[in-house]
């Protein structure tokens, strides 16, 4: 089946067809994430967030000139975006507990914080 019939037929929810979909798209989705991650781990894992949020709003999608690939790295570049906003408030949160903890601490010189 071409590429249009594939996405037509996952459009109406039919998981063969997005499965077919994801096995010709993700190693490309993959590869852009692995470039702007340090961790394997982290591109494996938001690949999956990629194809999951396409998933759900393919019954959205319009082919307006735009192939699909596109769409799903703009979803792969949202995804990206909200990865580094959740370590970097898991990094501030992590800091601020460092500090909290520091601030419990007794003074060397034996005074009160």
């Amino acid at each position: 089946m071409d590429h249009h019939g594939l996405l037509l037929k996952a459009q109406q929810g039919d998981v063969n067809a997005f499965g077919e979909l994801y096995e010709q798209h993700a190693p490309g989705v993959f590869r852009f994430l692995y470039a702007h991650l340090e961790h394997r781990q982290d591109a494996e894992d938001l690949t999956e967030e990629v194809f999951f949020r396409a998933w759900r709003s393919l019954p959205h999608y319009h082919e307006r000139g735009v192939p699909f690939q596109s769409y799903l790295l703009r979803i792969a570049r949202n995804a990206l975006i909200d990865f580094h906003r959740r370590e970097r408030s898991r990094g501030y949160q992590a800091l601020r507990s460092v500090e909290d903890k520091e601030n419990e601490l007794p003074d060397l010189q034996g005074n009160k914080p």
